[in-house]
């Protein structure tokens, strides 16, 4: 908790030092270093660099969701690209690195694998990577940093174990029980004294409900324990499409 505590005070420092330097007050042969701390020094095309695998990081985890089909990965974001955000996360490494944190590629293909359900293949992964026009190490260098800051982040600030009255709860949910009586009905005691509908029955029938959608299609419609049928197609298309490969 104390190397956190340092590290806050540390980002303090270092976006107060960042505010100044933007605003033109740098002077002499240092002008160019953006950020001073005891972790070491930035200059400006060091953070641009930050934030552009910050941004790298951000662009193949949403692309990389949309291949793999796993529309909850897309809200995934590691940060923002903001300089105060890549400055911290630049600290968390540095504080990782004391600690011997150490993020090998199959820590990262876990990640992956978690994030995307298993569902980005090789293939998937080499499409994307040809999207953005990078090499698979490069993605594999900017998700080690990023995991790297949240493994530091992880470790200064352990999670608050569950509280015994919390345990308790969820003990009674995941055992709670309930007795119930039933009693079987044939049907076929009572199909014997209806009998077939005629024409004109099925299209009243027809003519009531045309308009309202079958209940396994319309989840949402309340039936109030009565059974009603509906007889409403849901809109249907039918698609076609070519897909080509084009090399230049």
């Amino acid at each position: 908790m104390l190397a956190f505590l340092t590290l806050m005070a540390m980002v303090g420092f270092t976006a107060g030092d960042v505010v100044v330097r933007m605003a033109g007050f740098g002077r002499g042969p240092s002008r160019d270093i953006m950020v001073e701390s005891s972790a070491g020094k930035l200059s400006t095309s060091d953070v641009a660099n930050l934030q552009r695998r910050r941004y790298l990081a951000n662009m193949f985890v949403g692309r990389a969701a949309v291949a793999a089909a796993a529309p909850d990965a897309a809200n995934f974001r590691f940060g923002s690209e903001s300089q105060p955000d890549v400055l911290f996360a630049w600290l968390l490494r540095q504080e990782a690195d004391r600690l011997g944190i150490v993020i090998d590629n199959r820590r990262i293909d876990e990640f992956l694998d978690r994030q995307f359900a298993r569902k980005l293949t090789t293939r998937k992964f080499n499409d994307v990577v040809d999207e953005l026009n990078v090499k698979p190490a490069e993605i594999y260098d900017v998700l080690r940093d990023e995991l790297k800051s949240l493994d530091a982040v992880r470790l200064s600030r352990p999670a608050v174990p569950a509280s015994p009255e919390q345990i308790w709860r969820y003990y009674q949910q995941i055992h709670t029980r309930q007795k119930i009586e039933v009693a079987a009905v044939p049907v076929s005691a009572f199909t014997s004294a209806v009998g077939d509908p005629t024409e004109a029955q099925i299209a009243a029938l027809f003519e009531k409900h045309k308009n309202s959608f079958d209940p396994v299609d319309d989840p949402n419609r309340s039936l109030g324990g009565e059974f009603r049928p509906g007889f409403r197609q849901p809109r249907r298309v039918q698609l076609q499409y070519v897909k080509l490969s084009y090399e230049g």
